[in-house]
């Protein structure tokens, strides 16, 4: 009888769809760590334990996913380091590090050991960027504008998460614009921020403009209102010979988008709906964490990673001072 594929998840709030992955992989043997654990219904057929680093210690672990707070990654990570702990395959959640050299030694010791890592961006994988790289693939001049109001929960009810906070590894970038960010990166390595503006209100941030260009053109500008009371969820494309708009209704970011075609005089040539479930683009990322990769591709993926986390670590920095903490 062949071992069981030993499976670790560290976090129990964000894993259940890993968990749901995971469960259908063959002779597979499934650990959960989190303080909460024994709370949780649904994974009693698994075995639970409040502690990862006492568990990682005692088991060979094939594939250890991290999708908890990003101070428990950051531990988990200088962990690994520390203790030279080694596996197969890792998946995480971005941002990877708020501390770029910290991306660069992980990286480094997993090439080392041969450990496969990915990240978990989902948003992604959606298939409207199937459809943006097209037209970006068609008309290298073709600017996009994408435009999120939302209303900050912050804003509404002041509160200590770490989704709020720069410091703590969440904050406008990390928590929301990370998605938008490492999605463009992936359709252009050539893309390079260039512009970060900001308004204030009372003290805090409540609009964020970026711009980003491709080679000598502007080919991306995102607009981000903090304090809106109508939702929006859009993006505006301007290409040579048509213009497309792409827009969710759902604050579920993963839910379905429409997409609509106009020509120059802003007729509608038709309307396309995509449906999109998170455990299916969940699955994307797996797919591509367990297939055999050259080095020179997996290298390209991994600079992927870093340039997003440059970039959204600089317009941290900009505007870290007028966190809401």
């Amino acid at each position: 009888m062949k071992n069981k594929k030993k499976f670790l998840i560290i976090g129990s709030n964000f894993s259940y769809n890993h968990y749901k992955y995971l469960k259908n992989q063959k002779n597979n043997e499934i650990h959960i760590c989190s303080p909460n654990i024994y709370k949780k219904k649904f994974y009693k057929s698994c075995n639970l334990s409040k502690n990862y680093k006492k568990i990682i210690a005692q088991h060979d672990f094939h594939t250890i996913v991290c999708c908890a707070k990003p101070n428990i990654q950051k531990d988990f990570i200088n962990l690994i380091l520390k203790k030279k702990y080694k596996c197969k395959f890792i998946m995480l959640e971005k941002p990877l590090s708020i501390n770029v050299k910290k991306f660069d030694e992980f990286q480094l010791y997993c090439l080392i050991n041969k450990i496969k890592f990915y990240l978990n961006f989902t948003y992604s994988n959606l298939n409207i960027f199937k459809k943006i790289h097209s037209i970006l693939k068609n008309d290298k001049n073709t600017k996009i504008t994408f435009e999120l109001n939302i209303f900050h929960h912050f804003l509404k009810h002041k509160n200590s998460s770490w989704k709020n906070f720069i410091s703590d590894g969440g904050g406008i970038i990390n928590y929301y614009l990370v998605h938008i960010i490492f999605a463009f990166v992936k359709q252009s390595n050539q893309i390079k921020l260039d512009k970060i503006n900001y308004s204030l209100k009372n003290k805090f941030l409540n609009e964020i403009n970026l711009t980003f260009k491709n080679y000598s053109n502007d080919i991306l500008i995102i607009n981000f209102k903090l304090d809106s009371n109508l939702y929006t969820h859009k993006y505006f494309i301007n290409s040579k010979k048509y213009n497309y708009t792409i827009n969710t209704n759902s604050k579920n970011w993963y839910d379905k988008y429409f997409l609509r075609k106009f020509d120059k005089k802003d007729h509608l040539i038709n309307e396309t709906i995509y449906k999109e479930k998170i455990s299916e683009l969940i699955r994307i990322n797996y797919k591509n964490l367990y297939q055999k990769n050259f080095k020179k591709d997996l290298l390209k993926y991994y600079s992927l990673i870093a340039k997003t986390e440059v970039i959204c670590n600089k317009i941290n920095n900009k505007i870290k001072k007028y966190d809401f903490k």
